[in-house]
């Protein structure tokens, strides 16, 4: 383990145990789950499937690959969009957008490949006090803007964010593979397989491509987790000058590759800063 990780790792231990022991009532647990719920998936009932086969898939947030459905509302997706070999389809409509609770439809293969589905959600706003948003910095790797905190004396200074998420699930149906997975999407944080999860030799690791506006993203704090029915296993590592990080995925399970990328504004009197967060969900079988 290199120095930069081990500080990391040590950052997120103190991180955790001081989590723990702030919980001493509801009002608290309520607090933490706010603030540091960040994770936003979609969750696949299966990602092993046959032409035909119906799925549920689910809007999660929550930590450690872990959580509970999202309670955002229609009006906050900007985009639901199904990816198949060199076919793009907009399904924003079929979230019923407007007051209700996003349900995401049933997903229902007509065609064998590696189907990807994508979600992005419209801007939200949320403040923090100086020591909390200081934390979430260090915890999630964004050094940048801890370190734009210090040298402008903004340590003190509440945490006024805009953040939006990114979403993406890969689907594998029937035998037949394609290059679905390697597409660029419409994400603004896209996380892009360099090989297919579902094709690749297990004693081989995995290659991700992290792409902020289309631009390769370096330096980029990158979480890796592994969840079957026993257990949840997680690891981070760091992008490369070309936006890349290559992790093991050879055990079966659930797995869930995660980003946030953190810009300044300038001319926003609203907020100083500026996150958006990415995931990308896909399965190992034996």
């Amino acid at each position: 383990m290199n120095e930069r990780k081990k500080s990391y790792f040590y950052s997120l231990t103190q991180n955790i145990m001081k989590k723990r022991l702030l919980i001493a009532s509801a009002a608290v647990i309520i607090l933490c789950i706010s603030l540091t719920g960040h994770e936003f998936w979609i969750q696949p009932g299966l990602t092993h499937i046959v032409v035909g086969q119906r799925i549920p898939l689910e809007l999660t947030i929550g930590e450690n690959f872990t959580g509970e459905r999202w309670q955002g509302k229609g009006n906050k997706v900007q985009a639901y969009t199904h990816y198949f070999r060199n076919e793009s389809e907009e399904l924003l409509l079929s979230l019923e957008p407007g007051e209700g609770i996003v349900d995401l439809p049933d997903f229902i293969p007509r065609t064998e490949g590696t189907h990807m589905l994508t979600l992005a959600t419209h801007n939200n706003y949320i403040e923090m006090p100086a020591n909390e948003f200081e934390d979430y910095l260090k915890e999630d790797g964004l050094m940048a803007a801890f370190n734009y905190r210090n040298d402008h004396n903004e340590k003190q200074k509440i945490g006024r964010e805009r953040y939006r998420r990114c979403a993406k699930v890969l689907i594998q149906v029937g035998d037949d593979v394609d290059h679905t997975y390697r597409k660029e999407t419409n994400l603004i944080l896209d996380i892009i397989p360099l090989k297919n999860p579902y094709t690749h030799a297990k004693e081989d690791g995995l290659t991700f491509r992290v792409l902020y506006e289309g631009y390769p993203l370096p330096d980029a704090m990158v979480k890796w987790w592994r969840k079957d029915a026993d257990s949840v296993e997680t690891d981070f590592l760091f992008t490369s000058e070309k936006g890349d990080v290559t992790f093991s995925a050879a055990t079966p399970g659930l797995y869930m590759i995660s980003v946030v990328h953190m810009i300044r504004l300038n001319n926003d009197p609203g907020a100083d800063w500026q996150s958006t967060w990415s995931s990308l969900v896909f399965g190992i079988e034996e």
